[in-house]
């Protein structure tokens, strides 16, 4: 019995070629959906101005972050149980989100969807009770394809990538 670590050659790796491959569906309309998991998510200033990007720095948006997945699939059941990811914001610091998308409340709409196809009302409080009973709901969305949007420190703004993601929305009442 040997004592002490276990030695393992060092090994040099080059991963620069890499790519991450990510599935990304055909767009759908009206997918029957079940909510897999529900999570409360805040996001925080992120331009060194105004902060940096710590965690003492003041939330700009708050979000449900949706886990779903296909009950159904689309293109012959292929896609049956594919996992799905969207953030549906609730609210935003309408002192840092000024532009008229915040002003005209369209950060809401989503939200406003998601609840109507759930028979929720559209006055309510969103946290721990809300999670339990919207998770493990279905309902029909609409998948569609965008492109990936990364935060450019250098201009405080997203840009677009070449890499594509899926996005939800246009929540219905699953018939």
């Amino acid at each position: 019995m040997s004592e002490g670590f276990n030695v393992i050659e060092p090994m040099e790796i080059d991963v620069q070629d890499v790519k991450e491959q990510r599935s990304v569906l055909p767009a759908r309309k009206d997918v029957k959906l079940r909510i897999k998991k529900a999570e409360l998510r805040e996001r925080r200033v992120q331009s060194e101005e105004k902060g940096g990007t710590g965690a003492d720095n003041p939330v700009v948006t708050r979000s449900l972050n949706l886990s779903l997945s296909l009950v159904d699939g689309y293109e012959d059941g292929k896609y049956k149980g594919f996992p799905l990811f969207q953030d549906v914001m609730y609210w935003a610091d309408l002192n840092v989100k000024k532009g008229d998308w915040y002003g005209n409340k369209q950060h809401l709409v989503q939200l406003r969807f998601l609840l109507s196809a759930l028979g929720l009302p559209m006055k309510t409080t969103i946290g721990d009770q809300f999670i339990q009973e919207i998770t493990g709901r279905e309902l029909l969305g609409s998948i569609r394809t965008r492109k990936v949007q990364v935060f450019d420190p250098s201009t405080g703004k997203y840009v677009d990538t070449d890499d594509l993601r899926n996005e939800v929305g246009g929540y219905k009442a699953s018939i």
